[in-house]
This record gives C-alpha cells, structure tokens and sequence, in this order.
C-alpha cells in the first residue's frame, strides 16, 4: 500500500510539473465561456490540481469552467472577469509552480504510462479518485 501510494504521489507530482513546462503559447490564448479544445482541458487541470474545478476534466469553457476562473481570480486578487487572460495565466503559472516546490517526490519506483494496466494502476485510480 506504501508503494502504490509513492506511485501515487510521484505520478501526481510529474503531471503538475508538465503542466509548467506547457508551451508559452498556451499562456497568451485568451479563454471565455464557449472556448473549446485543448487549451480549455489545460486551463481545467490546472484549476483541479489547485482546487478551484471539481468538474470533469472537457474541451469545453462552461459555468463550471468560468465559475472556478472567477474563484481564482477572487483569490489572487487579480481582476474578476470570468476570463483566462494572461494576467490569470500568468497567476495560475506561478501557482501551480509554487505548488511543486512543496511537493516531496519519491523516486526509484515503476514508472505507469499511457497503455499501462494491472493493480499498479487501480491503485492510482483509487487514490487518485477519492
């Protein structure tokens, strides 16, 4: 159980440290309610490792999108339009990066992937579900 939950905690830990490194035109895409594709799925994952979305992760910018942008920017006292500009990019990058460094990261276990299945993997789903 210890190592599924390093597992855990490493594979958590590498998606937060890509979603830093994501390109730096993503940044600058300006995102509002009825924004579709990838940048939206992006913009949503950020706000979940942060606690702002509760949703399921979609391409599209709804209510639920909007209201956890809103909630954000709240926060960050940062202007409140329900809009991903690049002040809320900006914002997010930093939290997201200020996140990581107060992650400890375990290494020297399996390392899962794309295609990966077995109990490894149900492990993580269940960790990283509840």
């Amino acid at each position: 159980m210890l190592l599924h939950r390093r597992i855990g905690i490493f594979l958590i830990t590498f998606f937060m440290i890509s979603l830093i490194f994501a390109p730096a035109a993503m940044a600058a895409t300006t995102l509002k309610y009825g924004s579709k594709g990838k940048e939206v799925s992006d913009l949503q994952n950020k706000l979940k490792v942060l606690g702002y979305y509760k949703g399921t992760v979609t391409t599209y910018f709804g209510d639920m999108t909007r209201d956890a942008v809103i909630k954000f920017q709240r926060d960050k006292k940062i202007k409140v339009t329900g809009i991903a500009d690049s002040a809320t990019w900006s914002e997010l990058n930093k939290s997201i990066s200020s996140k990581n460094k107060n992650t400890k990261v375990t290494l020297g276990y399996r390392v899962l992937k794309k295609g990966c299945s077995g109990s490894d993997v149900t492990e993580l789903q269940k960790n990283w579900c509840s």
